[in-house]
């Protein structure tokens, strides 16, 4: 019997799911205890991307609140000196989950971008320190070099990459960054590309963080100036089809606007 590609993917997140709650009760991952929480919390109130912000606020702000906790205990110096995944991860899941804090702290709100501030001054405590979500993003998640990260952080809005309804864990860290990665591609409102079409529409996402994917570009890319990372990402995600038309011809990009509407259920 062959299953439907609805029912194969809630088939593999459903296993996902149980392999991951195995890794959390293992010892193998030092912040085990902090990601199981988070998880908790993810698996419960977010489904294909959407949270449920009410649901949260009403029922489990005590859950989010203790994930936040343990956070801000993580002592620096065994941050600093746990490997690139382990930190990684830490920084992804704090980003998320003080986004869905200041969207709560509001809430209910039509765009995170009605929240004064909300990137720059907001500060919330990781391991003894204040920072903002801008200082995670940029200071600490960019600076591991891997552009899938932009795939994983989540804004709290429609267009921004789907928050997954699980934490992300070392042990399992490039296995998600990629499964984000491919089910971006296949968004039509965040990328779009055929055959016969004229140009390829990409998400801002694309434009506003081109530097971030330099370490992907080709000699037949080049021809794409400072897009010619960009364009060698998608070439290396892409189809036979699109990587002949990728490597002939020069696509014209068509950047599609950003709906900030707020991701709710």
């Amino acid at each position: 019997m062959r299953l439907s590609p609805s029912v194969f993917y809630i088939f593999r997140m459903v296993l996902r799911r149980i392999f991951l709650a195995i890794i959390l009760l293992s010892n193998a991952n030092i912040y085990a205890v902090e990601h199981k929480v988070f998880n908790e919390l993810l698996s419960k109130y977010v489904s294909l991307g959407k949270v449920d912000y009410t649901g949260i606020k009403t029922k489990s702000q005590e859950t989010l609140l203790t994930y936040l906790n343990l956070l801000s205990k993580i002592k620096p110096a065994e941050l600093i000196n746990s490997t690139q995944s382990d930190q990684l991860a830490v920084y992804i899941n704090a980003y998320n989950a003080f986004t869905i804090a200041a969207v709560l702290d509001h809430w209910p709100v039509e765009s995170i971008r009605d929240i004064p501030n909300v990137w720059k001054e907001k500060k919330y405590k990781l391991g003894h320190n204040l920072v903002s979500l801008d200082e995670i993003e940029h200071k600490f998640a960019r600076s591991f070099g891997d552009p899938r990260i932009h795939f994983a952080l989540n804004c709290a809005s429609v267009a921004c990459p789907e928050l997954r309804s699980e934490a992300y864990i070392s042990a399992n860290l490039d296995e998600q960054l990629e499964d984000q990665t491919r089910l971006f591609f296949s968004q039509k409102d965040k990328f779009f590309s055929c055959a016969k079409c004229k140009d390829m529409k990409l998400s801002k996402i694309f434009e506003w963080f081109h530097q971030d994917f330099r370490s992907r570009s080709y000699p037949f890319t080049k021809k794409y100036g400072k897009f010619s990372g960009v364009v060698g990402f998608i070439y290396d995600y892409s189809q036979v089809s699109m990587k002949l038309r990728i490597k002939r011809n020069v696509i014209p990009l068509t950047f599609l606007d950003y709906d900030w509407s707020i991701n709710s259920q």
